[in-house]
């Protein structure tokens, strides 16, 4: 029996074993050749059938022992054509037997070859495919648990995407795409473990590679990619910008090596952080305005960024370097810069309150920034006529450049202008709030190329002129956010030459115009300046024909105009002026003039006059804006190299109303070149003649209070002219009656009057300078006698050597003078008095003193020899026998004189004992009144001799020590005469 159910459970088992072998072969051949073909015309319809669209496929392969399926010669057509929408040649998926263990899908493999997709957006937002993504609406599906998978060793290759964009009329490709992803899967021991994928194609011709690591399923989402782009071409691609620009982009290629990173935090705030760090390089950069003119060129732009969280709104570059930038600066003729190209646009609209909260700003570091080989071209059309300005040689440096508040930076920047001119600037910057401390330093930057800045306002042509700077410039925001400028420093302005426009004459130039110790602040203006010095100045100032001057007609009409009104509205509106004037500080330490010449031409009368004022220097110290603060005036300066100019006293010019307390004296003019004034106004030519000027003025509240003090030195008229504007008057007779005794004529002419006041004019005072020549003229009656008798010739006083009383040969001439003219006036009777000068008399009383001692020697031994004797004074001593006759002078003198130690007299140079004798010997004041009386004793003789004036008409009057005053014009050692 138990054999028996042996074979019978035997019998049982085969069955079962022979249904699965026969299965397990149905299966097989089913596997590999039913279900390929039945399963391609079942795919084939129900793609068609729900794409709308033909679906062809090759061929299906089914391995069912591998459990892998190929699918071969797959296309798409498009729907209303024979083009192809979606293909691939070959889709290759081996599935794990494992799956059913896991509970999910476990794909060992999955191949994709040569791919291709065309995708046509034709506009409105309609694609080739829009018509696939509209769904049918139906109630919502209960949500069920994902399916869980694991894809293994997936990759696509040799794949390709077109993209027609009809509106934009472009077409982009992308070529030789491959893909390899080793893993991914959701299974829940699989999320924490990272995937690899790698992307690679050619966008339009530029390749591109992605590499990365990421956890899709993880709660964190991290994921790194890194991004690979080479050659770029940024312009094809700005046509898909939201916005549209207001400059073109020629050319552009890009490069790039970027990490890629993103993370979601798990945390109560499900912060999420976007990475991103790596070098970016722009290359062939070439810009241009809508006109095709260029803007900015950039041969190659390198950044690269640190690692920097996009989230948080920080940017973090290491280094940006520019080489060899090209910038083109723009400004039209209605005054707009074509730089405003790369503004965006200013959206006008307001948003709703409360609807749009403010994003923080941008927070931008960067480590390092480089230019190098930097171009600017200005070009301005806005002037009235263009100017061109070229900057060089940029080369920028800068360190610790950031927007986060009170961050510090360093920068560093040189260029050259106009290839001669130079600039160099380095400092501490500080973007936010704006700050910056920076050392700048100029060298020869010409002003004749911005001539046209200046030429609408005053008709000058600049021929020349550099500046130079060394200083700090400083900047900052002011508490009202407006930026605050600040220099501290000098500046000059060299080589300067300006002509006069119409006539191309030389108008002004100076070799430097310095400013020393400046600081200067915008807000509030402040001006202060330690000196300002102006050397080897010129200056031309004419008078044209019809009474105008150049100066006048350097301005533009409108320009004067402006001015014009500016003053009617500042008198109307004095307050507001002064309250504006209060709000500025304006302080210059010393102003110095050197070198100075002022060229003048007068073109209004016939023949013209020219005269020079050569030689101008001096200084003005103290000028300040401040009410109760008076500048220091002193300037000198000489008329045709042989009239002295002085100019002294105080100043303001920078108060509400001009404060001037001024003397000028002019010295020695010579008026024989003014014979066309004197000809146009007096009917007669000038001889010969000099003037002296002494003119005080003072200018205070708008009030002129002026002194001028006229002095008229040996003035004569020579020929008559007929001159319809001459006076009537007997300008003659005036002159010379107005003559003092020593053939001067001086006039005191005061002027007073209201600066405000319309009726106040110079012509009064002319009137007064006539009236004053006749009033003196009767005065003077010994200058008249001079003007008879000896050509104006100083009559009064005659002058002798100091310390002496002999008559000199020109004293001579002067006495034979004076006696012709007692001898034709026998009425008059002359005083005489000796004068001595208490100073240069006494010197030369002692010098006379020590020269007779050393004749005196002479004389003692040319006695002794047995010679004649004669006057001591006769006594001359050769050059030779100095020494020795003054060695025996010193000797015999009676004073203490130097011993050495055995109290012999020592041996002294000639020049300590010549000063040891004049220092012992003693003057006295009977010795200098001695002097003054034989002074005039010697004249008296003189004019007695002559027997042409009788001893009953000359009186010595008592002799008298004087001081020589100061710009007397005569010495005070001589006789005076006096006529009654």
């Amino acid at each position: 029996m138990d054999a028996i159910k042996a074979v019978n459970i035997f019998k049982g088992r085969k069955k079962v074993i022979t249904w699965i072998l026969a299965a397990i072969v149905l299966f097989t051949i089913a596997g590999f050749f039913i279900v390929p073909p039945v399963l391609r015309l079942v795919l084939i319809k129900i793609l068609s059938e729900n794409l709308h669209r033909n679906v062809t496929i090759e061929k299906v392969q089914l391995n069912p022992l591998s459990l892998s399926l190929g699918i071969k010669g797959f296309k798409i057509m498009e729907r209303d054509s024979r083009d192809t929408f979606v293909s691939f040649e070959e889709l290759y998926i081996n599935i794990q037997s494992a799956s059913i263990l896991r509970r999910g899908i476990v794909i060992k493999e999955a191949r994709l070859y040569k791919p291709y997709i065309n995708i046509i957006y034709n506009g409105n937002r309609s694609y080739n495919f829009s018509d696939l993504l509209k769904k049918e609406t139906s109630a919502p599906e209960a949500v069920s648990e994902p399916l869980k998978f694991s894809l293994n060793n997936i990759s696509i290759s040799n794949g390709s995407v077109d993209f027609s964009d009809t509106p934009k009329k472009k077409v982009h490709t992308v070529r030789d795409i491959r893909t390899d992803i080793p893993f991914i899967s959701n299974l829940p021991y699989y999320a924490e473990t990272y995937i690899q994928p790698v992307f690679e194609a050619r966008f339009n011709d530029t390749p591109v590679s992605l590499k990365g690591r990421s956890k899709p399923f993880a709660d964190s989402l991290q994921t790194t990619i890194d991004l690979r782009l080479n050659g770029l071409d940024i312009p094809y691609y700005l046509a898909y910008l939201p916005v549209d620009l207001d400059f073109s982009l020629s050319s552009a290629k890009m490069d790039a090596a970027l990490e890629v990173s993103f993370i979601q935090y798990t945390n109560a705030d499900n912060r999420q952080t976007i990475g991103i760090n790596g070098p970016l390089t722009l290359k062939e950069i070439r810009t241009a305005g809508k006109n095709g003119d260029p803007l900015v060129n950039i041969p190659r732009l390198d950044i690269f960024i640190a690692t920097t969280d996009v989230m948080s709104r920080k940017l973090h570059l290491t280094k940006v370097l520019l080489e060899a930038p090209e910038v083109n600066v723009l400004r039209s003729a209605d005054g707009t810069l074509n730089l405003q190209a790369f503004m965006p646009r200013v959206n006008t609209g307001s948003p709703a309150a409360g609807n749009t909260p403010q994003a923080p700003p941008l927070q931008i570091s960067i480590d390092e920034i480089g230019i190098n080989d930097g171009r600017v071209l200005f070009k301005d059309k806005s002037a009235s006529e263009p100017v061109s300005l070229k900057a060089g040689g940029l080369r920028l440096r800068a360190s610790g450049i950031s927007t986060a508040k009170d961050a510090k930076g360093r920068l560093s920047l040189a260029f050259n202008v106009q290839r001669k001119g130079s600039v160099l600037a380095e400092g501490d910057v500080t973007v936010y709030p704006l700050a910056a401390q920076i050392k700048i330093k100029v060298k020869g930057l010409a002003i004749n190329p911005l001539q046209a800045y200046f030429t609408d306002v005053i008709k000058i042509l600049v021929a020349d002129g550099a500046i130079l700077a060394d200083g700090e410039l400083l900047l900052h925001e002011s508490k009202d956010q407006n930026v605050v400028v600040e220099y501290k420093g000098s500046a000059s302005l060299v080589r300067f030459a300006a002509l006069d426009r119409e006539s191309a004459e030389d108008f002004l130039k100076w070799e430097s115009l310095y400013f020393g110790g400046m600081d200067i602040v915008t807000s509030p203006l402040s001006i202060k300046i330690n000196e300002i010095a102006l050397s080897d100045f010129y200056s031309r100032l004419i008078v044209y024909p019809d009474g105008s001057l150049n100066v006048q007609n350097i301005f533009s009409a409108e320009e004067a105009a402006d001015e014009k009104s500016g003053d009617q509205q500042a008198s109307g509106k004095g307050a507001a002026v002064s309250e504006n004037k209060g709000g500025r500080v304006v302080k210059i330490g010393k102003v110095t003039l050197q070198g100075g010449t002022v060229n003048f031409t007068d073109k209004h009368i016939q023949p013209g006059y020219s005269a020079n004022l050569l030689d101008i220097g001096g200084r003005v110290s103290g000028l300040s804006s401040d009410e109760d603060k008076f500048a220091d005036v002193s300037l000198r300066g000489n008329l045709d190299n042989y009239a002295p100019l002085e100019i002294s006293g105080k100043i303001n010019p920078l108060m509400k109303d001009l404060y001037v307390d001024l003397a000028i004296d002019f010295k020695n003019i010579d008026l024989s070149p003014a014979t066309p004034y004197s000809g146009k106004y007096a009917g007669y030519t000038v001889e010969k003649g000099k003037l002296t000027l002494n003119m005080k003025y003072l200018i205070a509240d708008k009030r002129l209070d002026a002194g001028n003090r006229i002095l008229l030195d040996q003035f004569t008229f020579g020929e008559k002219v007929d001159s319809p504007d001459a006076t009537k008057l007997p300008v003659r007779f005036a002159i010379a009656l107005l003559k003092d005794r020593n053939g001067i004529i001086d006039l005191d002419i005061p002027v007073t009057g209201k600066l405000d006041d319309p009726d106040f004019h110079i012509g009064s005072v002319i009137i007064r300078i006539l009236v004053n020549l006749l009033v003196k003229a009767t005065t003077s009656p010994f200058a008249l006698i001079g003007s008879l008798f000896g050509g104006g010739e100083e009559l009064s006083y005659l002058e002798f050597d100091y310390g002496l009383a002999d008559i000199k040969d020109d004293g001579i001439k002067k006495l034979d003078t004076l006696i012709k003219a007692l001898y034709e006036r026998p009425l008059l009777k002359l005083e005489i008095a000796g004068c001595a000068d208490a100073e240069n008399d006494m010197e030369g009383l002692r010098q006379h003193l020590f020269e007779r001692k050393i004749k005196a020697e002479k004389l003692k031994e040319l006695i002794k020899k047995g010679e004649q004797a004669v006057p001591v004074d006769d006594v001359s001593i050769g050059q030779e026998e100095y020494g020795k006759y003054l060695k025996m002078a010193y000797r015999n003198d009676k004073f203490p004189k130097p011993r050495n130690l055995i109290g012999m007299l020592k041996d002294l140079p000639p020049e300590e004992m010549e000063k040891l004798m004049l220092t012992h010997m003693e003057i006295k004041d009977d010795d200098l009144r001695a002097l003054a009386s034989q002074r005039a004793a010697q004249v008296k003789d003189y004019i007695l001799k002559s027997g042409k004036v009788e001893p009953e008409r000359i009186f010595l009057v008592d002799s008298r020590t004087i001081q020589q005053e100061k710009g007397a014009g005569k010495k005070a050692s001589r006789v005076e005469f006096t006529i009654k």
